[in-house]
């Protein structure tokens, strides 16, 4: 099961539009005809385009922005027959109105592939700001808006951005895992705005409206996350990388190390002064025991 959408060009434009779909991994076009509902003298022409997830989106867009000025009215058809210009919408609402016209993707498609993680550099740089907005977030002090069942005590000045296909799952399992508090959510507007969702946000009916929010934020004292949304079914591709270290008290370690255990959890290090768990997106957490640091045990 894909995404299907009609996407028109001039007749002219239609092998450099093959091209630009045949580059993005995970689409294809299907089928060239004439254009939807028009006769055959019309210059434009229909691409049938299937995609796995709606990232092939932003390349259209690019595409579409790198064409010789006065543009051509290029536009895609939805499975419903509305069709919708390039310029009429911006990427981000293009892709929320596919989703809301093909809402059995996103919830027919199996969740393939690995998942990646990236600790966001010292310079705060990032495709989404992330450090920024972190920080935002967490000067503001307002209430977590979901808090953990229990304590665990993480230690160190860590940031990590995970790419996740379903926020509230990756919620849910973060604050279980690792006693985070979701500190907020946010929702893409424009090519680099973001702005707070609803106070009621609710994961189940945001997805029903296609009105789901784009990134979440997490914390545990000074270990901070942001989990970015890429839709359901979409796949990621697991990216290598050093563990992400953590110093965390005697008991926290014991807590996180039996329920590693417990869960069948893909696990390595010593097992007493050391843990390293790789959790179900893929990110390897080495958990070093605070007493063996200050007894001398470990070098921190």
């Amino acid at each position: 099961m894909a995404y299907r959408f009609l996407l028109e060009v001039p007749k002219a434009r239609i092998d450099d539009a093959n091209v630009m779909i045949g580059a993005v991994p995970d689409a294809q076009v299907v089928v060239v005809r004439n254009p939807h509902g028009l006769g055959f003298a019309e210059p434009f022409a229909d691409l049938t385009v299937a995609s796995h997830t709606l990232g092939v989106i932003s390349e259209i867009y690019r595409w579409y922005e790198d064409l010789p000025n006065p543009k051509p009215e290029i536009g895609l058809t939805l499975h419903s027959g509305e069709r919708i210009s390039l310029a009429s919408a911006t990427p981000p609402e293009m892709v929320r109105r596919i989703r809301l016209d093909q809402p059995w993707v996103e919830r027919i498609l199996p969740k393939i592939g690995d998942h990646q993680r990236d600790i966001l550099p010292d310079d705060g740089s990032s495709n989404r700001n992330t450090r920024a907005l972190l920080s935002r977030i967490i000067d503001n002090a307002a209430p977590p808006l979901v808090s953990p069942t229990r304590s665990l005590d993480l230690r160190g000045d860590v940031q990590v951005a995970v790419k996740v296909t379903d926020l509230g799952q990756a919620e849910k399992y973060y604050v279980d895992f690792l006693g985070m508090s979701v500190l907020g959510r946010e929702r893409q507007v424009g090519e680099r705005e973001f702005v707070p969702v609803e106070v009621d946000y609710d994961h189940t009916r945001a997805l029903s409206l296609g009105t789901e929010a784009d990134v979440s934020f997490l914390a545990n004292g000074e270990v901070t996350m942001a989990l970015d949304s890429v839709g359901r079914g979409a796949r990621i591709e697991r990216a290598g990388g050093p563990p992400v270290p953590i110093t965390v008290s005697r008991e926290t370690f014991l807590d996180i190390k039996g329920r590693a255990l417990i869960r069948g959890m893909e696990i390595d290090g010593d097992g007493v002064n050391v843990l390293a768990v790789r959790d179900i997106y893929g990110l390897v957490w080495q958990f070093t025991n605070a007493d063996s640091v200050a007894s001398g045990q470990i070098s921190a």
